[in-house]
């Protein structure tokens, strides 16, 4: 009997890239706003804190890869480290489309849905690169 080798990820390895993107876009959501919310209480300022709104970008893009890239390498997905960069860069280029809008608690759930997008693309990506190689 002669082993067949899958090309491409099955539809659980799929999912699971896409829910770990979804729950780590939320969680890095969450984390920037709660950021915003402490900061603006410990020091208010009478208008915009743009500074503020960069490092909670900031905190929303790194930290919605990192998640990705964890929950992926603790459910055994290979291309982890793909799918998170594939996150992260597409962290970096939404804030300059229309489809994004970081206010709350939208934009928490457009990020969410990007995220859970973007891992399952990348986590696709890695299988393809992969296939090339071997």
């Amino acid at each position: 009997m002669t082993m067949t080798r899958r090309s491409t990820p099955g539809p659980r390895t799929t999912t699971l890239a896409a829910a770990a993107g979804g729950g780590a876009g939320v969680l890095a959501g969450l984390l920037a706003y709660g950021v915003v919310l402490a900061v603006s209480a410990l020091f208010p300022t009478p208008d915009a804190n743009i500074g503020l709104g960069m490092a909670a970008l900031l905190i929303q893009i790194v930290g919605t890869a990192v998640a990705t890239w964890g929950a992926l390498r603790l459910l055994g997905v290979p291309g982890a480290g793909v799918a998170a960069g594939t996150v992260a860069l597409a962290g970096v280029v939404a804030p300059f489309t229309s489809l994004y809008d970081p206010a709350p608690p939208m934009g928490m759930v457009v990020w969410a849905l990007g995220a859970a997008l973007f891992a399952a693309v990348g986590v696709q990506l890695a299988a393809f690169l992969r296939r090339g190689r071997g």
